[in-house]
């Protein structure tokens, strides 16, 4: 297939995808994240996704977005959704939550 035809294609699949978010699809909105953030460098649109796959319990999003959080100094914000992404059984949620998402004595 040419390079060419290769984006094209690309491209309807992530216009599917970002169709499948806004019908509200919590994983899609996950997935739609990414695609702004590695593929086209649209951090505000990213952002947005995330933020809002967290909000649907996606385990990924949840986790991701309390990571963002937390990094940001915005640490009661972070542990809510960590701690909900831990609970629903993601490790790695836990592990950052217990680590670098701490209140500061």
């Amino acid at each position: 297939m040419e390079q060419q035809e290769v984006l094209k294609e690309e491209v309807r699949k992530s216009e599917r995808l970002e169709k499948e978010a806004a019908a509200g699809d919590a994983e899609a909105m996950y997935w739609t994240y990414q695609y702004y953030a590695i593929s086209v460098h649209d951090y505000q649109k990213a952002n947005k996704w995330l933020k809002l796959s967290a909000e649907n319990n996606f385990i990924w999003g949840m986790e991701d977005y309390g990571e963002r959080l937390c990094e940001m100094g915005k640490i009661a914000e972070g542990q809510f959704y960590l701690k909900k992404s831990c609970s629903a059984g993601q490790k790695s949620a836990c592990e950052f939550l217990h680590k670098y998402c701490r209140t500061k004595r």
